[in-house]
């Protein structure tokens, strides 16, 4: 082989590397992350249900106070609280 072959095998096996076919993965640890940091401790995450790259469900709980099931939307680059209301406990 020569080095034009050689060459021309590397730059296309680079661009069949540079994309990815299909959605990126949603990365639900990052958004657990950023969602705790915008409760800033008011009360802990206790799980995480159906997570997109502008919605999350999260379940969380306060000391004394029922687990809420809260649905949180991202805005420019930023994650607000859009709804919440309590859970009903496991019997």
């Amino acid at each position: 082989m020569g080095m034009r072959s050689i060459m021309f095998a590397v730059v296309i096996s680079l661009a069949a590397c540079a994309h990815s076919s299909g959605p990126r993965p949603i990365n639900v640890h990052a958004v657990r992350v950023e969602i705790k940091a915008a409760i800033a401790g008011e009360r802990a995450i206790i799980s995480m249900g159906k997570v997109t790259k502008d919605s999350a469900e999260v379940y969380t709980e306060r000391a004394g106070s029922p687990r809420r099931r809260e649905v949180w939307i991202k805005a420019v680059g930023e994650w607000k609280l859009q709804e919440s209301s309590d859970v009903a406990s496991a019997p």
